[in-house]
């Protein structure tokens, strides 16, 4: 097995695709209530509250017997020094109590603006795992999921990868192409069927040389 692909060894795939599925399904049977306190209108850090208490709420009906958080706030250390350098809240997190799985959901609005989509894979996106100390630095995998404001705005999904496989991205965010050469992996090996398309970074944490993503999608209903 090659090193990109040394992570696999010990990650319990089988139980992370059981979680994503069930925030999935949760997401769309909430969106198609169509509340006004559950929609597009509403910041993103407050749908992710309220999707994480209800995903917390029904959790244990599906079998999940893990601890669901939100906005849980962590902070990178001077290691000298202890000073604080830089604060973390996360948007939904999700720890098994039976297979040692971790799981991190980093939500972002796409909307059509070129801004939304670099906020996605930029430096208050991905990039919040991928510097040094950042979001789930012992982990190789995480999960980034983009809102769509609806199924007429599907196209967003599109132009991110576009934006995503340019040269500047690329460097920018080091990624590692597959054995055809693509940067963008669709469709989803790591969740397929789940995830849009994934991707791989150059990262050296937690006895790993490597981090993936798996990139998700949900909308609201028209």
């Amino acid at each position: 097995m090659s090193l990109k692909d040394a992570w696999r060894e010990a990650f319990p795939a089988q139980s992370a695709a059981r979680v994503v599925e069930y925030l999935l399904s949760t997401w769309t049977q909430v969106a198609a209530r169509k509340l006004f306190y559950f929609s597009w209108q509403q910041a993103e850090p407050k749908l992710t509250l309220a999707l994480k208490e209800i995903l917390k709420d029904g959790a244990h009906e599906v079998g999940l017997t893990g601890f669901w958080g939100g906005e849980d706030q962590s902070v990178k250390l001077d290691p000298a020094t202890l000073k604080p350098l830089k604060g973390f809240r996360t948007d939904i997190t999700y720890h098994s109590d039976l297979d040692r799985l971790s799981l991190t959901f980093e939500w972002k609005k796409l909307k059509k603006p070129s801004q939304s989509r670099k906020a996605y894979y930029g430096a208050d996106g991905m990039g919040r795992f991928l510097e040094e100390n950042g979001y789930a630095k012992k982990e190789p995998f995480k999960l980034m999921v983009g809102i769509i404001e609806s199924p007429a705005h599907r196209s967003e999904i599109q132009s991110l990868m576009v934006a995503m496989n340019k040269d500047d991205v690329l460097a920018l965010l080091h990624m590692i192409p597959d054995d055809k050469g693509s940067h963008i992996r669709a469709p989803s090996r790591e969740l397929p069927g789940l995830a849009t398309f994934d991707t791989q970074h150059v990262r050296e944490s937690g006895g790993y040389s490597t981090f993936t993503f798996s990139h998700l999608f949900v909308e609201f209903p028209e």
